[in-house]
């Protein structure tokens, strides 16, 4: 069986490893009130060695991204990665993965089995996805795997999550060039009781082609083509409905792949000049992007941004020459979209969307694309409720961003 095109994926894994920090003690009392004070050692590890990816600076995190696979026949994406044991005392490691995959992908070595490791000890991982035969239903597939490896200590949870389990070929998305925004989020109550912040996964809905325009019939992208994004990840207080103080803030530059060409023999009239993923036409393209943090603390609930230049907006916009830049054709994704003005809110998976789920946070210039038509202000990040029929957005009901959080303890 081959593929009708070319099939591409660019699957980012995340690794967690857990910390017990400065030792565990226990104090025991005699009969005559003597106190014995006994310290048993200290539990720590790191990531050391990975054959691919990047290490985040506290080590608990490796971030890889596969190839673009360039044929239909089985094959495999493989990676290493080491567990070093930079504690006193014997430990036992635990690796899972989440989320789960289906056929035709699967984890390599899953399940994995536990380790006992030495003090000072390391053991070597190898993993990586691997894959059967592939047909066209697979063109533009991708998705986010973490690796956790637990150390003697809880591992990073979800706490939060308005994102799909497996990423689609695209998704509803609004975008700061389109909708003239500088900031757009949600304020969100975290779930469960960890809150060292450790992730924060968007999706993303790229509309850009490598050369021409999704929008004047001459896109062409050659098959596995990407760009780089400087995106940033922010996260607020929340003073009720106000936006508060800065709590975490994360720039990272992100590789993002071009929309594919238009499929001029499946996407024919009102979908003139989509790409055909195997069922059916898009005009973006949907990918998942992972900033790493370091553990800021967080409340209960917070107010998160995404925010990123491009030729006229964002908080510095790049003017670049003949507005050009791919940025002005990538986008917020939205998730898991109802209907079009629709006042139906959708919860999330994991977590609740404040103060309705009909509601978002907005940054915008252009008073129109507020819900409330621009009457709470234009030009801050706030909160954007009601419902406008003239709005270009709409309400948000069901239509929120696709975002997924997770924390350690």
């Amino acid at each position: 069986m081959s593929l009708r095109k070319i099939a591409g994926l660019a699957a980012g894994f995340a690794l967690a490893v857990g910390l017990i920090g400065g030792g565990v003690s226990a104090q025991f009392t005699d009969s005559v009130s003597a106190v014995q004070k006994i310290n048993v050692g200290t539990f720590s590890c790191k990531i050391v060695d990975p054959s691919m990816g990047n290490v985040t600076p506290d080590g608990k995190s490796l971030v890889y991204t596969a190839p673009t696979i360039m044929s239909s026949v089985p094959g495999s994406a493989p990676f290493t990665f080491t567990v070093q044991n930079t504690g006193t005392i014997a430990d036992v490691l635990t690796v899972s993965t989440s989320p789960a995959m289906s056929a035709p992908w699967s984890i390599i070595g899953a399940p994995f089995a536990p380790v006992a490791l030495a003090a000072n000890g390391a053991h070597l991982y190898n993993t990586g996805i691997a894959w059967t035969q592939l047909d066209n239903s697979n063109l533009g597939q991708s998705g986010t795997v973490t690796w956790t490896v637990n150390c003697g200590e809880n591992a990073p949870a979800v706490v939060f999550d308005n994102h799909p389990s497996t990423l689609p070929s695209n998704l509803a998305s609004i975008g700061p060039e389109a909708y003239s925004y500088n900031e757009f989020g949600a304020q969100v109550q975290f779930a469960g009781s960890a809150r060292k912040l450790s992730t924060a996964t968007v999706t993303m809905s790229s509309w850009a082609c490598q050369t021409g325009s999704w929008s004047t019939g001459d896109c062409v992208t050659t098959s596995g083509a990407t760009y780089t994004a400087p995106i940033t990840f922010n996260v607020y207080a929340a003073s009720g409905n106000t936006v508060g103080a800065l709590l975490a803030t994360k720039t990272q530059t992100f590789t993002i792949p071009f929309r594919p060409s238009p499929d001029t023999v499946n996407c024919t009239g009102t979908k003139a000049g989509e790409w055909y993923d195997g069922t059916s036409c898009f005009n973006g393209k949907a990918v998942n992007i992972t900033f790493t943090f370091a553990g800021e603390t967080l409340p209960n609930n917070a107010i998160f941004g995404i925010t990123f230049n491009t030729d006229n907006h964002g908080y510095a916009p790049l003017h670049t020459a003949g507005n050009a830049s791919p940025l002005d054709a990538l986008n917020v994704a939205m998730y898991p979209g109802t209907a079009a003005d629709s006042n139906t809110a959708v919860a999330p998976a994991v977590g609740s969307f404040l103060p309705d789920g009909l509601s978002a946070y907005l940054n915008d210039t252009y008073a129109p694309f507020y819900m409330d038509n621009g009457a709470g202000g234009t030009g801050t990040f706030r909160l954007d409720t009601g419902h406008s029929t003239a709005s270009s957005i709409g309400a948000y009901g069901g239509y929120e961003p696709a975002v997924q959080i997770m924390a350690g303890y």
